[in-house]
């Protein structure tokens, strides 16, 4: 009995080293392009050794030019102090440098038969430096990356590496359409461009409240801006193709746009008017003061009115109606997670408060209208809330439906965990 104990422990270790030693190998020599991102096989074997540089440029980015506010584009200081010092994850894969550009299948961003610059580019940032996404998060990529096939889907991360045992960024990565990068706001601008200068030296890092919600609307006006596509949040599930409009901001009432989703070509007049109010009205002790609030302010001043909700057009620029994206409203945000025997009394009531959207379908109590093309969850809110797969809430029928893969996962990961309870509770 005890040699063969032995022996099965002799076999397990030998497995391991095996596993390790391949693990290691794959890690080396294969190019990252087959896991996470094929940039047009522009990334090599020499990955590894040149994000090591990037990450230790990154550690080391606080101690550069450290005068005033973000100093320096000091931001991981202010927005993620503990990425330099945190340990890398489990079988850290490296991840190439976030890049937009036409690619060997024709338009710019992988779009078919080509087109104007950033077209068909879609970003999620992430912009904590977490090297994870949690299940609605995936699920707003994949929902994205569904409705589009012939578009790219950027997620970047400000993270330098993820673990090669994630299961939510492989199946993302697994994606023919989705590239997984990691994203440096240190490199997105020229030297010359007014914002680094304003990050360098302004106050967007001295309320601590804030800093990191700045940061955040200055990266994706960055990341648009300079490349050109569209910007989704990633708590907003996609339901049906976005507006083919090249120019489109997303509002969540009739009087107030959003920066959680927009659409505008590369260099596009909105971006020079909002990036003045950002550094000539910014506030850092108004949420959304460089963001929301911003592009507010630009469009009032230029499109000559006082009321937004009287316009749905600004010269190219077309404003969304709410029920387009935001069908229901952030005060009745509880009713996408609960299930509808205990939200039935909330549908009228969101159906008249400017949401959209609601009424009986065959499978819950909720369907979007035909106009409501996403669905935002409102993460500011909601997010402790998890994906249940089964409860039959708003949530659960939205992601069955727009990200099957993530659900499947979520589904296998609750399984396997039931599993493991089950056998302990026996052993007990």
């Amino acid at each position: 009995m005890r040699l063969v104990l032995l022996g099965g422990v002799v076999c397990v270790l030998v497995f391991m080293f095996a596993a390790n030693q391949y693990l290691k190998g794959w890690s080396k020599h294969t190019p990252i392009t087959r896991v996470v991102a094929d940039y047009d096989d522009q990334y090599t074997d020499d990955t590894e050794q040149e994000n090591q540089e990037m990450k230790n440029e990154g550690e080391n980015d606080n101690n550069d030019n450290n005068d005033g506010g973000g100093g320096g584009w000091g931001w991981r200081e202010v927005v993620c102090p503990s990425f330099a010092s945190a340990p890398l994850p489990p079988f850290p894969i490296p991840l190439p440098p976030f890049q937009a550009y036409a690619n060997k299948k024709g338009g710019e961003g992988g779009a078919e038969g080509g087109s104007s610059p950033g077209t068909n580019n879609i970003y999620f940032l992430e912009t904590t430096c977490a090297i994870t996404l949690n299940a609605k998060m995936a699920c707003a990529v994949e929902s994205a990356a569904t409705h589009h096939p012939t578009h790219t889907i950027h997620l970047a991360l400000t993270a330098t590496h993820i673990s090669g045992t994630d299961q939510m960024l492989h199946t993302l990565a697994a994606l023919p359409n989705t590239h997984l990068t990691a994203l440096h706001p240190n490199a997105l601008l020229t030297p010359s461009h007014p914002l680094v200068h304003w990050l360098n030296h302004g106050s967007w890092a001295d309320n601590a409240d804030w800093a990191g919600v700045t940061l955040s609307d200055i990266v994706r006006l960055m990341v648009v801006c300079e490349s050109g596509g569209m910007y989704l949040d990633l708590d907003l599930l996609t339901l049906a193709p976005l507006p083919s409009s090249q120019a489109w901001l997303g509002r969540e009432r009739w009087d107030q746009v959003s920066n959680g989703a927009f659409r505008l070509p590369k260099g596009h007049w909105l971006c020079g008017n909002v990036t003045n109010e950002v550094i000539d009205g910014y506030d850092g002790g108004v949420w959304g003061s460089s963001g929301p609030k911003a592009m507010q302010r630009a469009l009032v001043n230029i499109c000559n009115t006082a009321n937004l909700s009287t316009i749905t057009q600004c010269h190219d620029l077309q404003l969304l109606d709410p029920k387009t994206l935001y069908p229901i409203h952030y005060k009745e945000w509880e009713m996408i997670f609960l299930p509808p025997t205990t939200t039935t009394t909330t549908t009228t009531k969101t159906a008249t408060t400017g949401g959209g959207g609601v009424g009986e379908g065959d499978g819950g109590w909720w369907v979007p209208g035909p106009d409501t093309l996403a669905l935002h969850l409102w993460n500011h809110f909601s997010a402790a809330v998890p994906l249940r797969p089964g409860d039959g809430s708003v949530l659960d029928l939205v992601a069955r439906k727009n990200c099957p893969k993530v659900y499947r996962v979520v589904q296998n990961v609750n399984k396997l965990k039931q599993q493991l309870g089950a056998n302990k509770w026996k052993q007990n």
